[in-house]
């Protein structure tokens, strides 16, 4: 298994930040659990073959962020329920709703964390990935009395910046799960070189571990990336070794300032800290 960085360059071919996102009907844009509201779109990329965890077929993914702040009764319900309220469905912002619960996309994945907050993204086919981009979901979901502003720099930044995929070399985290604490770390001046050898080949070894900085793995220092050695704000998650790596770099994400956020592609599960 390989690591591969995330560049941001004006010839990328691998995807891009900001935008919409491809292959999909405004319907099936992902919104929020609390307000019923689009998410905001941070970025779509291609995924390396090893690391497409639902299989060959689905070759890329949209990454989106739940920014609303407020809640409106009525929406987690439906969602529990999977509709709406029948008796809702004159009023444009719960159609729109009923709309998304009728026709989520197949392959859509939700996810939230210890923070009161969502995250989204949905794998796309390579058919879908090389689609137009989506229109915007309906600017007319809301009536004045829920007291919610629309705001469009929910929906996408104006600036599309173009993505490329680089392959990490040398990286010896690539292929193994996530450890922010391994055993071995207090009591690493006791080991024999055989044994630290040993813990190289087989462990995960964290990027400011003693044994960390000893083979200099802050020169992967990197926000963005599929899988090998982590740049955590805090403390890496225990994830799989076919996780995603980013910051604000990528979209704009809300992540407390100068934060990073992980993906475990395979197990589904997102955790974000800020430093």
């Amino acid at each position: 298994m390989n690591a591969y960085d995330i560049i941001i360059s004006e010839t990328g071919k691998d995807g891009w930040c900001g935008g919409m996102p491809p292959g999909i009907k405004p319907a099936q844009w992902c919104r929020s659990r609390k307000s019923g509201l689009p998410m905001k779109h941070l970025f779509t990329v291609r995924v390396p073959e090893e690391y497409r965890a639902r299989g060959k077929t689905f070759v890329a993914i949209s990454v989106f962020q739940d920014l609303t702040d407020k809640r409106i009764e009525g929406v987690e319900e439906s969602f529990r329920r999977k509709q709406v309220n029948a008796k809702r469905l004159k009023i444009p912002f719960w159609k729109n709703l009923s709309d998304y619960l009728a026709e989520r996309h197949a392959q859509e994945v939700f996810a939230k964390h210890n923070h009161d907050d969502g995250w989204a993204w949905i794998w796309l086919t390579e058919k879908e990935f090389a689609a137009l981009m989506c229109e915007p979901p309906p600017l007319d979901a809301l009536d004045a009395h829920l007291g919610i502003e629309t705001r469009n720099d929910l929906f996408f930044e104006p600036r599309t910046q173009k993505l490329k995929l680089s392959l990490r070399k040398g990286d010896i985290n690539a292929g193994k799960a996530l450890n922010g604490f391994p055993k071995w770390e207090r009591a690493i001046n006791t080991l024999n070189e055989a044994e630290i050898e040993k813990i190289i080949a087989t462990e995960y070894i964290p990027m400011f571990s003693e044994l960390g900085r000893r083979m200099k793995l802050e020169r992967f220092w990197s926000y963005a990336h599929f899988g090998g050695t982590a740049s955590p704000a805090t403390v890496e998650p225990p994830f799989s070794p076919a996780y995603l790596e980013f910051d604000e770099s990528l979209g704009n994400p809300n992540l407390g300032g100068d934060g990073a956020c992980q993906i475990d592609l395979l197990n589904e599960k997102l955790a974000w800290a800020c430093g």
